[in-house]
Formats: structure tokens, sequence, C-alpha cells
């Protein structure tokens, strides 16, 4: 399995993959920063991202924006305002 925590793995893209597994490529990509699985999931439905219009991450997944979230995500690990 691939190492989702890795910064680099944003620089790829997932619209290749079905809605649900740009899903879970999320939510693994978010679970060492989340601490559990199900504070990933809870975040993923949830939280509001002022940066991306203020969607959550289940919103822009299914507005075929996932690369645009997984962007994102890059840029808070490395630094960037979140």
């Amino acid at each position: 399995m691939r190492d989702l925590s890795d910064p680099n793995m944003a620089d790829h893209s997932v619209t290749h993959l079905s809605l649900e597994q740009q899903a879970r490529w999320i939510v693994e990509r978010i679970t060492p920063w989340s601490g559990s699985e199900g504070a990933a999931w809870a975040w993923y439905h949830n939280y509001p991202i002022a940066a991306l219009g203020g969607r959550t991450p289940q919103q822009l997944v299914k507005d075929r924006h996932a690369d645009d979230l997984l962007e994102y995500l890059s840029h808070a690990d490395r630094g960037g305002y979140s």
C-alpha cells in the first residue's frame, strides 16, 4: 500500500479513481494528522475549508475537485496556512 501521508503523493492525480476510492485515498492521507480513522472521516464529511470555497472534503470530491483538495493538503503539510 502507498504511504498516503507522504506529501509527494498529492502531486499525483486521483481523478481516475472512483469517488469512493478518492474518499478513501484522502481519509488515509489525513488519518495521521487527525489521530484516528474515525476522526479523519468526521473531518471529511463535516469540515468546511474556507480556502476551497467553504466546501467540505466530501463536497469537493463529489464535485470532482479531489485534486484541489490534495493540493491544499500538500500545501498545509509543507507548513502553509490551512
